[in-house]
């Protein structure tokens, strides 16, 4: 087995050769904890990836470095494929891709197919992407387009990602990145509360003071 890494802080590379068992992933271990910048791995195929980040994750379970770990996870589509990517594979990549460009230490995994794809700009989702905070005035009408430019769904219930429901008062919202929908809940035009809920049961999980919005889609229309 040989494998090639090539890091900007190596001009030449590495060429390692005959490495068994779990010894890329050691030998990479070593490199990433001297490292003070981003680090991207990148492999022959998604499942490689997969196996990967475990295996340097378990070596750095005491370590700094390992809360700076992501795998970045593939459409799972084929180039001509006529359907879209799984709405929650979209919400895990954009949760990563706002997370990494707020770590400069991250430690980036993924497959070679995954990066031959294009990747939205920072800009897009930093001018894209927006916060909610209880006490806030917000016009119900403004904030259903500005849903919808983002790339969200009407639905009667929400249940995935990338959905909002408005009935009076309440709004719900299933944000991209988020495990949980949360529920808006309106004094006239004043955000009364924040709180995640059970999309099943309907039930309150946790009340938060501000949350974040990250857009439905990965691109402009």
């Amino acid at each position: 087995m040989k494998t090639v890494l090539s890091l900007p802080s190596i001009q030449s590379g590495q060429l390692w050769e005959n490495l068994y068992g779990t010894s890329l992933s050691l030998a990479c271990v070593e490199i990433v904890k001297k490292r003070q910048s981003m680090t991207l791995l990148i492999t022959p195929d998604n499942l490689t990836a997969m196996q990967l980040f475990d295996e340097i994750e378990f070596y750095l379970r005491d370590c700094e470095q390992r809360k700076h770990m992501y795998f970045f996870p593939d459409w799972e589509t084929l180039p001509y494929d006529q359907f879209s990517p799984h709405q929650d594979l979209i919400s895990e990549r954009l949760k990563t891709l706002t997370q990494i460009r707020q770590n400069p230490q991250a430690i980036v995994i993924g497959a070679i197919s995954t990066f031959m794809h294009r990747l939205c700009p920072p800009e897009f989702l930093q001018q894209s992407a927006f916060h909610l905070t209880v006490g806030q005035t917000i016009d119900r009408e403004a904030f259903r387009r500005q849903l919808q430019q983002a790339g969200y769904f009407a639905v009667n219930k929400v249940m995935e990602h990338g959905e909002y429901a408005i009935r009076g008062s309440i709004i719900d919202v299933f944000p991209m990145g988020s495990k949980r929908p949360f529920r808006i809940e309106l004094f006239d035009d004043e955000i009364d509360s924040l709180r995640f809920f059970d999309a099943d049961s309907q039930r309150t999980i946790e009340k938060q003071k501000t949350i974040a919005i990250l857009p439905a889609r990965e691109f402009h229309n």
